[in-house]
């Protein structure tokens, strides 16, 4: 059985038509999916570290038509290679912040070489580091996270501007990793 990242999942339309990604007429306007399963694929695991999901890197390719219904579609995939994959390491930040900057690094840089090597076309880093490497950056915006969270937490278990609802937020943001210093 294929591992994550192998297998796309493409949105049908009403009339059973599949639509490639990247096509959005609109959100709402889908009522189904289909997964398209990989022909050929290779991958192996990624484990960064303590608190961080796995990573799968690989490639696989995927057939032209895939039947929905019974009846033959196109699915817009190519015989090209291709992959996708995702991994959250900002749950590292709460073992410290040198495990959350070993974890996100070690993953940044395999990106890094596989980008070298021709074969990473896109990258959706949450944090920005994939784009400014800038770690001071990155804190703030798992910081930012961390506060949304909790701003989310403390709404849900007590009423907005309760002493209850400021003891949840100051809870979670004692748990953020600490401010990087500037210098």
């Amino acid at each position: 059985m294929p591992e994550p990242g192998s297998s796309w999942y493409l949105p049908v339309d009403e009339e059973g038509q599949i639509r490639p990604r990247g096509w959005t007429p609109g959100d709402g306007e889908f009522p189904d999916e289909v997964q398209v399963r990989a022909t050929e694929w290779t991958c192996f695991r990624v484990d960064p570290g303590i608190g961080c999901e796995t990573a799968y890197f690989g490639l696989a390719r995927h057939p032209a038509i895939r039947t929905v219904e019974g009846k033959p579609r196109h699915t817009g995939l190519d015989q090209s290679w291709r992959w996708h994959c995702s991994c959250k390491t900002s749950v590292a930040s709460r073992v410290s912040s040198e495990h959350f900057m070993r974890c996100h690094g070690s993953l940044v840089s395999l990106l890094d070489f596989a980008a070298g090597k021709g074969l990473v076309a896109e990258v959706k880093d949450e944090t920005g580091c994939w784009e400014h490497r800038d770690w001071n950056t990155v804190f703030n915006e798992v910081s930012d996270m961390y506060e949304q969270i909790a701003g989310v937490l403390g709404a849900l278990s007590a009423p907005r501007g309760s002493d209850a609802c400021y003891q949840v937020v100051a809870d979670l943001r004692r748990k953020l990793p600490p401010e990087p210093s500037s210098g």
